[in-house]
């Protein structure tokens, strides 16, 4: 009788368990915010590649795809290759994110939705000193889409 009784509220609390984290989704705002909180990290550890993951499947493949032209067209005229995924322009990124040596944060301002699955963030950009002050006055809007349950930016301004 023990046993069944045991058995019966290891099932229960199994299936709670399971409930709650069937349900306990993250709203997309939160999956918004860390979106920009993980560029954040990778475009400070100077990783543009890490960068590129943030952008939407559209952005992502034209910034491959542009490098990897210039890439065909400088192996033509006999320089080197030169592309998103080589090692000279990761590393000419690293260098510029280091030569600023300056902290970057974002901060979300407003968020509009044109759709499921498109919004326009307004956020302020903070640098140095204006991350302990909290306000810069650099507002910009970055387009989000919404791709396999995650939003990504469309908008690349953000890199360049």
């Amino acid at each position: 009788m023990l046993k069944k009784i045991i058995a019966c509220v290891v099932a229960v609390a199994v299936a709670g368990v399971g409930i709650y984290f069937a349900t306990a989704r993250k709203s997309d705002e939160d999956l918004i915010a860390e979106r920009f909180e993980t560029f954040e990290k990778a475009y400070m550890s100077g990783d543009i590649s890490a960068c590129l993951e943030c952008l939407s499947t559209n952005s992502r493949n034209y910034y491959k795809a542009l490098g990897d032209l210039g890439g065909s067209v400088n192996a033509k005229a006999g320089a080197f290759n030169f592309n998103f995924g080589s090692d000279t322009l990761s590393a000419l990124f690293a260098l510029g994110v280091a030569k600023q040596d300056s902290p970057i944060k974002f901060k979300i301002t407003k968020i509009q939705y044109t759709d499921e699955t498109h919004a326009k963030v307004t956020a302020e950009l903070l640098s140095g000193s204006d991350i302990e002050k909290g306000s810069s006055g650099d507002f910009g809007t970055v387009e989000m889409v919404k791709e396999n349950g995650d939003w990504y930016m469309e908008d690349d301004s953000l890199l360049f």
